[in-house]
């Protein structure tokens, strides 16, 4: 489990530097930059933000039958559709898997990894940006894979800081896009996704490759609204009660 405040530190002024540490029961923050230490995170979050210091509270959690960003919830990061359908493809990629055609989208097939092979079917997870098998406390150690995969895609994203070639993007640059006009928004959240899939898998023809399979599944009407899950107009719109009720 990952959790972090991102932004600058009160202190020194460090972007993205503090880490929440969970010790003894308490949860404590500190600047990894100047060290300097907060007994109550949540108090410090809401003191910056009177400040015009906005810290974004981040926690990436990957295990027990899931990978998810717990928090910022789905509606609170930019491009959370075009992050969801990214990702979920790029997992269908790697493990040639298919799309769920579960009102909360997703993937499942059989997949076979390291002299394994075990059916997975993984759904959105609803309110949040991530994956979650149904059957999550069952042993399955191909679905542990393919979620521990999914989830180093999340930390990369969310989490860690990103680096390509020696270049430097920070942590969480995606959640920064807030106060972007629309269209720069989705060149600069696809940007970034293609940089975590190429530093992720080192392949420059992977992360062409999801993205070139994201642009012909989207073409698919029947395909296109289950890969990040029905919205609630399509649900209206395919699921029309009978007249009579």
């Amino acid at each position: 489990m990952n959790v972090r405040l991102l932004g600058k530190c009160p202190r020194c002024g460090a972007d993205d530097s503090i880490a929440i540490n969970h010790d003894n029961g308490e949860e404590k923050a500190a600047c990894e930059k100047c060290g300097c230490g907060w007994d109550d995170w949540l108090q410090l979050e809401r003191d910056e933000k009177k400040k015009g210091n906005n810290l974004i509270f981040v926690w990436v959690n990957v295990g027990n039958g899931c990978a998810m960003v717990h928090n910022p919830r789905i509606d609170e990061i930019p491009c959370a559709r075009v992050i969801v359908n990214v990702l979920n493809v790029a997992v269908m990629v790697r493990f040639k898997l298919g799309v769920s055609f579960a009102t909360e989208g997703g993937l499942n097939g059989i997949v076979k990894h390291d002299g394994g092979k075990g059916y997975v079917d993984l759904t959105n997870a609803c309110g949040y940006i991530g994956l979650m098998e149904d059957d999550m406390y069952s042993p399955n150690p191909v679905r542990k894979a393919v979620l521990r995969w999914y989830g180093d895609l999340l930390n990369l994203l969310f989490e860690d800081e990103l680096v390509v070639d020696g270049k430097s993007f920070g942590r969480g640059a995606i959640l920064k896009l807030s106060g972007e006009a629309p269209v720069t928004k989705v060149q600069k959240a696809t940007n970034l996704l293609w940089l975590v899939l190429y530093k992720k898998t080192g392949s420059k023809g992977f992360a062409d490759e999801v993205f070139l399979r994201m642009r012909a599944a989207l073409r698919q009407s029947l395909v296109a609204p289950y890969i990040a899950g029905l919205t609630d107009e399509q649900i209206a719109k395919f699921f029309v009660p009978p007249p009579w009720r």
